[in-house]
């Protein structure tokens, strides 16, 4: 069974939180990490690249 799956105890609820949270950022980091296509950063440079995947990563508006 996965870490992100098993159940806590109520007492442990706050450190369950912080682990889940945690984990959250870290696969955006992973993500991050993967999903800048490196002829952005040549043609356009970090700052568009970064800017064009949170631009990708951002809820739509629509919903």
């Amino acid at each position: 069974m996965p870490s992100s799956a098993r159940t806590c105890a109520p007492s442990s609820a706050g450190g369950c939180a912080t682990r889940a949270s945690s984990r959250a950022a870290l696969e955006e980091l992973r993500l991050l990490g993967r999903g800048i296509n490196p002829p952005v950063l040549v043609e356009r440079g970090l700052a568009d690249a970064v800017r064009a995947l949170a631009l990708d990563l951002a809820p739509s508006k629509a919903a």
